[in-house]
Formats: structure tokens, C-alpha cells, sequence
């Protein structure tokens, strides 16, 4: 998810190289239609979402309207995501997260507690989401399972203990049909030490900025 934002004057930390420059107003070869057509306020299309599960995640975004040529800068969020100016006086801009690095241990949870409707009896479940440092996720759904006698906790996943409680819903349902939460990291130091650096936490509140000849400027915000 992006949010944007407009204003006049200035623009990011850190510019963004490539691309074409040119005089006079709009551009061309943009990556995407500009969709709804605002004109000649300088506004901008997003033709690409950040999906952290794609083998290189990226965001593409072409601007429209303003006065050409236009320069892109990004600040905020971790590590040092890359970005790239294409087109026509500098239309579009591509930017990916770093490159992610396999550390032992779990990143981050996509935060979020709910419980389970009734699938699997007096079973609270933590539908977190538990991903790795590469992105990969490690669980779906972790909980408590309450059976006379005996108590323990349980990974719903296919194949898993689950499926022997003819009580219980088939594993991986207990968390779907629920949003993901916010990325909350959890990394310990010494994770952080060893690169890992998932897109979720690298990507989290990336403002991705276009700056054009008379110094208007439109501000997209990365949320997940």
C-alpha cells in the first residue's frame, strides 16, 4: 500500500541516478497510463505494488502532468533500497528493496492476534505470520490446543498435528480471511549484525519523492 502526498519545494536525502532529461512540459514513455488524467498538476500513478514475496520486490511509479524534466529521490526506511530513473525526461522510477540475506531465526511477525472462531475448541491462535529473514514464511498459525489430559502448542500447518483433532478445521484455516498487521521487529542484534534485513522492514515508510523543473513536488509513502 502507498500513500501520497503533494507540496512545493524541495525534495529526498538521496537523488536517484539514470534515466533522460529534457525541456519543456509532460514527458514520455511513461511505465503506466495516467490514470485518472488530473491534467497539468503534477501528480503520479502507481503502475507497480511493493510485494515483498516476489523474488526481487520493487515499487514502479511514472509521474504525470508538472513541468519535465523531473528528478526522484528516496529517503527513509532500512538498509539502502536502489532506485532507477527510465524514461523520458526522467518519467518513471523503479525502486527495490536490498537484497535479503538468509539468517537462522525469525525476523519479524506481521503483528497480529486473533482468535481462532471455532474451528479447533478453546484454542486462542496467533495468526503472526512468522517470516524469515529471506522472507520466507516459517508458520501461519501457532497456538495453544486444549485436550483432556494434556495441553501444548501446536504449528497449523498441512501435515501438521492439527490434522489428527477431528475437532479442528483443516490447518492453515484458522488464520485466513484476516489481515496482515504492520511489520514489528523483532530481530535480535545479533541478526541485525548478521544482514538480516526482510523487505517488510527495509520497505516500512519509504518516501519515494518527485521533484519537477519548477520545484513541485509529490511525496509517496510506503505502508504495508
Amino acid at each position: 500500500m502507498v500513500e501520497g502526498g503533494g507540496g512545493g519545494g524541495g525534495g529526498g536525502e538521496d537523488p536517484i541516478g539514470g534515466g533522460t532529461s529534457g525541456g519543456g512540459s509532460g514527458g514520455g514513455a511513461a511505465t503506466c497510463p495516467c490514470t485518472p488524467d488530473n491534467g497539468s498538476d503534477l501528480t503520479v500513478v502507481v503502475c507497480a505494488e511493493l510485494n515483498c514475496e516476489d523474488e526481487s520486490p520493487n515499487i514502479q511509479i511514472t509521474v504525470c502532468g508538472g513541468t519535465a524534466p523531473y528528478q526522484w529521490s528516496i529517503s527513509g526506511g532500512e538498509g539502502s533500497p536502489s532506485g532507477v530513473q527510465s524514461g523520458t525526461n526522467n518519467r518513471n522510477v523503479k525502486v527495490t528493496a536490498p537484497d535479503r540475506t538468509d539468517v537462522t531465526g525469525s525476523a519479524y511477525r506481521n503483528g497480529l492476534s486473533v482468535t481462532n472462531p471455532g474451528s479447533c475448541p478453546n484454542a486462542a491462535f496467533d495468526c503472526a505470520n512468522v517470516v524469515g529473514c529471506d522472507d520466507v514464511e516459517i508458520s501461519g498459525c501457532a497456538g495453544p490446543v486444549s485436550i483432556p489430559g494434556s495441553s501444548f502448542a501446536v504449528v497449523c500447518v498441512t501435515g501438521g498435528v492439527c490434522d489428527a483433532f477431528t475437532d479442528c478445521a483443516p490447518c492453515g484455516t484458522a488464520c485466513s480471511g484476516f489481515p496482515v498487521g504492520d511489520p514489528v521487529d523483532v530481530r535480535t542484534q545479533q541478526m541485525i549484525d548478521d544482514g538480516c534485513l526482510p523487505c517488510g522492514i527495509s520497505m516500512e515508510g519509504l518516501n519515494i519523492t518527485v521533484e519537477d523543473a519548477v520545484g513541485d513536488t509529490v511525496v509517496t509513502v510506503i505502508s504495508l
